[in-house]
């Protein structure tokens, strides 16, 4: 899997790969396992139910020996993929952002840099309609709501995101001991899959290196509202977990994605924000998906891709599963047009969110403008956590729904997704309180 915007772009583009030292197996019940051939089987891990991790020294022998085992539902190679599309930031010629409004009091947020959020202001201009939510005032009593941001890993010490991460209080920070007894030595932020101690558990510091990629990411989510300092996040009631499990250069392995989902779902997380896809069909990343869904009630929020193709023709993953708990997003642009590079599909994208031009925070307590559908995905995931907080009981089947059917519909995107539409949030609002009400 790849992140899905410009900023990860690798010099070393290569075909489909994976790990030669893992075998992902799900088993038809987890007691068979030990009736499993152990002698290329060095160690293994459970992943979730009946989902396992074999490490092995021969990769190759491993897989024939459990081919066709009556008790193996399907095996699977622990994939790595290739590199994703660059993504230009491409504004109108005659883009000037401080012609969106009329006037710089009409906004309810005062951070310096939010009248450079186009994508927050009202749905003639092709936002999403936030400013419009609190100028009306209907923020009302809400639940703390934890979006996971399964990515490059995120600056925690950023300004505007500091008093944002979610803190995990059952952790005594760097005792050098797992006080929760999760199996996670000091994670106070989230996870790091990318970096394992000498168990092989991944570690706890979800810094992101040298990716501003999921920093950028949880910005736009939920980045501190009416601080005075740079942006306002779309959610003001969410935490933001850390996870790093997408490498700042090269890509990350379908059992890191999948550790990602299970801690992520088991420590609270409602929402899980996935801005990165990959060309082959990862059948166990899908059937996590599908198992925090049933479990946790998880709803997991992905980026459509961007090719600029139809799914159909040149699918990506986890964008073209098909999961009832999860949702599939495209990129719109500063006209309410499809963004050029963003993947569609009439069957398998949900809906389109502002994808192109966002600004966010960024590594080194600075800001930047990116685009791509890794930008469209985290707008949405800062809607659902605002749903999700004034209306907890909502699951997420239900507020999938409410999105899908509360887009501002557009012709330009009939065929082109599910909901023919634009994610709005003042509409999306309106359709939960009438939801919960019948």
């Amino acid at each position: 899997m790849k992140l899905l915007s410009i900023l990860l772009i690798s010099t070393n583009v290569f075909a489909a790969n994976y790990s030669n030292t893992n075998l992902i197996v799900k088993l038809k019940n987890s007691n068979s396992v030990k009736s499993l051939p152990s002698t290329n089987i060095l160690s293994s891990k459970k992943l979730f139910g009946t989902m396992y991790l074999f490490k092995t020294n021969n990769l190759e022998l491993l897989q024939k020996q459990l081919t066709n085992n009556p008790i193996i539902e399907y095996i699977q190679k622990d994939n790595i993929h290739e590199a994703q599309k660059e993504v230009k930031n491409n504004p109108p010629v005659s883009f000037n952002y401080k012609k969106l409004r009329s006037r710089p009091s009409d906004s309810p947020f005062h951070d310096p840099k939010s009248y450079k959020q186009w994508y927050l202001q009202n749905s003639k201009n092709h936002g999403i309609d936030l400013e419009t939510v609190y100028l009306k005032g209907l923020i009302s009593s809400k639940k703390e709501i934890i979006v996971a941001v399964v990515d490059s890993g995120v600056d925690y010490n950023h300004p505007d995101l500091k008093q944002k991460m979610w803190i995990n209080g059952n952790e005594i920070p760097g005792d050098n001991i797992d006080n929760d007894n999760n199996g996670y030595v000091d994670d106070i932020h989230g996870i790091n899959t990318l970096l394992r101690d000498s168990k092989g558990n991944a570690t706890s510091d979800p810094n992101p290196g040298k990716s501003g990629h999921g920093t950028h990411v949880a910005g736009i989510i939920a980045a501190e509202q009416n601080n005075d300092i740079g942006i306002t996040g779309i959610s003001s009631n969410a935490k933001i977990m850390a996870i790093r499990t997408v490498p700042s250069s090269g890509d990350e392995k379908d059992s890191d994605v999948i550790e990602a989902f299970i801690y992520a779902a088991k420590n609270g997380a409602k929402i899980i924000n996935c801005s990165f896809g990959k060309s082959i069909k990862d059948q166990a990343v899908s059937d996590a998906i599908d198992y925090i869904g049933k479990k946790f009630d998880v709803l997991v929020i992905v980026s459509a891709g961007n090719n600029g193709k139809k799914l159909e023709k040149k699918p990506k993953y986890p964008a073209s599963f098909k999961n009832e708990n999860k949702m599939t997003i495209g990129s719109s642009d500063l006209n309410g047009h499809r963004s050029s590079f963003s993947n569609y599909s009439q069957d398998k994208v949900d809906l389109f969110a502002p994808g192109g031009m966002v600004l966010s925070t960024f590594l080194n307590n600075k800001y930047k403008t990116l685009s791509g559908t890794s930008m469209a995905s985290p707008v949405v995931s800062g809607v659902a956590a605002e749903i999700r907080s004034m209306y907890p009981n909502l699951t997420a089947k239900q507020v999938k729904t409410i999105l899908n059917s509360s887009v501002v519909k557009n012709k330009r995107f009939r065929k082109k997704s599910i909901s023919s539409g634009i994610i709005n949030f003042y509409n999306a609002l309106e359709a939960a309180s009438k939801f919960t009400n019948n």
